[in-house]
């Protein structure tokens, strides 16, 4: 593949993982779902689950009503906060929660994730209140080591793109993809609307995707290498 084709790729890539970070980060405000009517929503993407929520969203934000952004911000409560329900159960957006024997916070994922962020030189800032694991930052994360990579390729670096791209690799492998069905799953239990839950499955369609393309990529290139 070209390297500005794959330059391109990258862009993309840090583009998708900043829209699904900041889904998951915080309620809708006004601002972002004016960003969010004004978005072209891709159709015929190959992926029949990227496409059934990009419709779904594109149809909920069409018939958007006065009271939008406060039914977003009960939808968001309820479900990655647990305010309103009544046992304390809901879809907590967080890595420990899903993958530890405790379904608490702050368990061995927690540390896993901050060590490989403290690995490539970050760390999250003195405002993130919440754990390392959170699904916003794991997404965040993602969307960096892409904006890094189009940088490297840009720049002709193929030894660190090729680096950071098994990085993401991994990280998808191990730490997203080992409980994003589980929680995409129960998002649909704690929303009334399709906002989230499209977002949901969303996300765990696209990083499915994601890591065939990253394997696809680091694929071609051992292939190049044993050619050589």
């Amino acid at each position: 593949m070209a390297n500005e084709e794959l330059q391109q790729i990258m862009q993309s890539r840090a583009r998708m993982y900043g829209l699904l970070s900041r889904v998951h980060f915080k309620e809708v405000d006004e601002d972002f779902l004016k960003e969010l009517k004004h978005m072209h929503f891709p159709q015929n993407t190959g992926n029949a689950e990227v496409d059934d929520a990009y419709l779904r969203l594109y149809v909920f934000l069409r018939k958007t009503h006065e009271t939008v952004l406060d039914d977003l911000a009960v939808d968001y409560a309820r479900a990655f906060i647990g305010s309103g329900t009544l046992d304390t159960r809901a879809a907590y957006p967080f890595e420990s929660v899903y993958t530890s024997n405790t379904g608490l916070t702050m368990q061995d994922a927690r540390d896993e994730v901050l060590a490989i962020y403290r690995s490539q030189g970050l760390d999250k800032s003195d405002s993130w209140r919440e754990s390392e694991d959170h699904l916003a930052l794991e997404l965040l994360f993602m969307k960096e080591l892409s904006e890094r990579t189009h940088i490297a390729l840009k720049t002709e670096d193929e030894t660190e793109a090729i680096s950071l791209l098994a990085v993401q690799k991994n990280f998808l492998e191990d730490h997203i993809l080992n409980w994003i069905d589980m929680f995409a799953g129960d998002v649909p239990e704690y929303t009334k609307f399709d906002f989230y839950r499209a977002f949901a499955d969303l996300t765990l369609a696209y990083t499915r995707e994601d890591h065939n393309l990253l394997a696809e990529l680091l694929s071609e290139d051992d292939d190049q290498v044993k050619e050589a």
